[in-house]
């Protein structure tokens, strides 16, 4: 936040509605920046302080969500062959893409798990998406919006049932949030 001084430095995806697991590239002990990789967050464990976040519905295909799970299961399941791109996000605050082999920043992650599932299409390299391009996106719809220190609470969020009543099958999550760190 403190680089590029946009709103939202850290996006995740998530398949089972606003109370489940997402997954994203990032720290993987909460009281260091590295190593970092894939992880699963719990949304509302160790949502630290008051930094504003956005939660946004993508409504897909049963097809297209299909995919999605199995690729992300497929990658969290052999998360350890996975790294954090952190050069990519150095190079991508340049607007200079650095894609690497099995390494990922955490938008990056997300953009490409969605265009490569056939989800959304970017119009520019996956390596330069910023969590806050997925607020612009029209094709997201706002479900949720607040501090995360309102997330233990659950005050914030709609009842699980309000999603996947309006979901037959698309129940992708995209949430984006300031990190409190240089490194989410």
């Amino acid at each position: 936040h403190i680089a590029t001084a946009a709103p939202y430095t850290h996006a995740s995806i998530g398949l089972d509605g606003p109370q489940g697991y997402f997954y994203s590239f990032a720290r993987k002990y909460t009281r260091l920046c590295l190593p970092a990789g894939l992880v699963r967050e719990a949304i509302c464990a160790g949502s630290p302080g008051n930094l504003p976040y956005r939660m946004y519905r993508l409504r897909v295909s049963e097809g297209t969500y299909c995919r999605i799970r199995d690729r992300l299961a497929s990658m969290y399941h052999q998360r350890s062959r996975y790294s954090y791109n952190l050069l990519g996000a150095f190079s991508s605050y340049f607007n200079y893409p650095l894609k690497r082999r099995s390494s990922y920043f955490c938008s990056q992650f997300v953009a490409e798990l969605l265009e490569c599932c056939g989800a959304l299409e970017f119009d520019k390299n996956i390596a330069l998406v910023q969590p806050v391009d997925f607020c612009r996106m029209e094709q997201l719809s706002l479900v949720s919006e607040g501090v995360t220190g309102s997330l233990s609470s659950g005050r914030a969020l709609p009842a699980p049932s309000e999603v996947a009543a309006i979901l037959p099958f698309g129940r992708a999550m995209v949430r984006v949030y300031r990190s409190h760190s240089r490194f989410h």
